[in-house]
C-alpha cells in the first residue's frame, strides 16, 4: 500500500490505531518510525516491556527509556500496568508523600516570618 487512504473505513484492522498518527509516520529502509522512535508491531511489544522492565527502577524511568527509542500505541499506559503489577517495582518506588501548602495569613510580616524560619533551621542544624 502506498500512502494512507482518505478515509478511515478503508484502513486494514490492524492499522487503525495508526490512522491519526498517519503524518507522523515515515518507514525508513522498511522500518516503521515515528520521529525517531521505533514502531514495534504487537508481537514484539512484550519483548520490549520485559527488557525495559529487566532494571526494576519503576514506572518513571522505564517510561523515560522508552520515549524517543521505541513507539506503540497506548505505550505509556501499557508500561505504568506493567510497573503497577509487579511487585518489585512498587517496593522500589519512592514513599515520598507531597506535603500540603500552608498559607500564610493576610497581613502577618513575611520578612520577619522568613528570618524566624531560617533562625530555627540553622538552630536545628548546629
Amino acid at each position: 500500500m502506498e500512502g494512507w487512504p482518505e478515509n478511515k473505513r478503508d484502513i486494514p484492522t490492524c492499522a487503525l490505531p495508526y490512522f491519526d498518527l498517519r503524518d507522523s509516520l515515515i518507514v525508513v529502509d522498511g522500518i516503521l518510525v515515528k520521529g525517531k522512535a521505533v514502531v514495534i508491531p504487537s508481537e514484539l511489544r512484550s519483548t520490549i516491556k520485559r527488557r525495559l522492565h529487566c532494571s526494576y527502577l519503576g514506572r518513571d524511568s522505564m517510561l523515560r527509556r522508552a520515549r524517543g527509542v521505541v513507539f506503540w500505541p497506548g505505550m505509556a499506559s501499557d508500561i505504568k500496568q506493567l510497573a503497577d503489577s509487579s511487585e518489585i517495582c512498587q517496593e522500589m518506588k519512592p514513599r515520598n508523600v507531597p506535603q500540603p501548602l500552608k498559607q500564610h495569613k493576610k497581613g502577618v510580616n513575611h520578612d520577619r516570618k522568613l528570618v524566624s524560619t531560617y533562625l530555627r533551621l540553622k538552630e536545628s542544624t548546629t
